[in-house]
């Protein structure tokens, strides 16, 4: 498997340590996924990567739900184009602003964007309003709205809905439906949950990675897990350690404490 590949072709910048967001806009770096979720990040690009070099379809999907302005998305979008495949997504967040920003984001045929939320609604989330009312978008409807037999990657971050959604996924037996997981879990929403979410995953999936709650540079503070199908497990399992740490040989002399790579 290539060590490194993919990205440090786009991905911009990293960080070790802490940056006000004012000093992040003055380096052009993306505080979210490339300071608090590089880990995952990477691990994103690297798995990507892998799974278009195993599969032989032509276009390679993947869901977010809890997209929020759909970075992952963009990633993903970006890396299949450049591995010659087509790429088809599905994005979800129940947030009015973050849903008008994935629709003019990516306003293309092969990118589905839904308003609405998955699992559980956690209504203390900033920027809903309470009078409003929300659609629930379950992992069957999209499957069945967009005619996906098989979702290559499932990447949600809904605010403690994961449980249900998991549980959806069990109960129904789309485990076999599905090759990767990026899970956030949110401790302060439901507590135990993320030993609740492992414990599901076990029966279906084989879980590489699960870090609880904060997992810094992994979910933002939330907790993390990585499960792949079963079957992709003697393939994907060995994920290279410098994806998963920080790494001095990129460092930028010029900017301490940035993690230089090339732009996007």
């Amino acid at each position: 498997m290539p060590c490194m590949a993919i990205v440090d072709k786009f991905l911009v910048n990293s960080f070790l340590g802490w940056m006000s967001q004012e000093e992040a806009d003055k380096h052009n770096v993306n505080l979210i996924v490339q300071g608090h979720e590089i880990f995952q990040t990477r691990v994103f690009c690297y798995l990507v990567e892998q799974i278009c070099g195993l599969s032989d379809k032509e276009t390679i999907n993947m869901v977010e739900l809890g997209a929020d302005v759909g970075d992952y998305t963009k990633f993903f979008k970006k890396i299949v184009g450049m591995l010659d495949k087509k790429s088809f997504n599905v994005c979800t967040d129940v947030c009015p602003k973050a849903f008008k920003q994935l629709n003019e984001k990516f306003n293309d045929v092969d990118t589905k964007v839904y308003h609405g939320y998955s699992g559980t609604l956690d209504k203390t989330m900033p920027h809903l309003d309470l009078n409003d009312s929300f659609n629930k978008i379950t992992l069957t409807d999209l499957l069945s709205k967009n005619n996906i037999e098989y979702i290559d990657f499932l990447h949600m971050d809904i605010q403690g809905g994961e449980e249900e959604v998991i549980e959806e996924i069990v109960d129904r037996e789309l485990c076999d439906k599905i090759g990767c997981y990026f899970i956030s879990t949110h401790e302060d929403v439901s507590p135990g949950i993320h030993q609740r979410v492992i414990n599901r995953l076990n029966d279906v999936s084989k879980i590489i990675i699960e870090i609880e709650q904060p997992a810094f540079g992994w979910a933002f503070g939330d907790g993390f897990i990585l499960a792949v199908n079963t079957k992709l497990h003697p393939l994907l399992s060995r994920i290279p350690s410098e994806y998963t740490n920080f790494s001095t040989k990129f460092n930028d002399v010029k900017i301490p404490g940035i993690l230089r790579y090339h732009n996007l």
